[in-house]
């Protein structure tokens, strides 16, 4: 179930960095953030290095992180932790009072 989780976490970070990198940011105009490199330089204590190896560190900070929280995921659901999808219990007429 742990890997189930990473593994999802990894699917879930690629297609969200993929709709952000190819859709959302060119409509918002904007460049790269770099919040997960920052978080790594912080965490570990490194120094900010040349750009291409900065990209590099987002990356797989972006991706780790991503993984992590599919993993974390996993292990609430196994403690039983899961919340409950208020759509499961709707009927047919979708409405707060009905589903929430």
């Amino acid at each position: 179930m742990l890997g189930r989780g990473a593994v999802a976490g990894v699917a879930g970070t690629v297609v969200m960095t993929a709709f952000q990198k190819f859709v959302e940011m060119p409509i918002a105009g904007r460049s790269d953030g770099y919040a997960p490199a920052d978080f790594a330089e912080k965490v570990f204590r490194l120094a900010p290095g040349p750009p291409a190896a900065r990209r590099r560190l987002n990356n797989a900070t972006h991706l780790a992180l991503g993984t992590m929280w599919g993993a974390a995921y996993a292990l609430a659901v196994r403690a039983g932790l899961r919340v409950r999808e208020p759509w499961r219990r709707c009927s047919s007429r979708f409405t707060p009072e009905t589903c929430c």
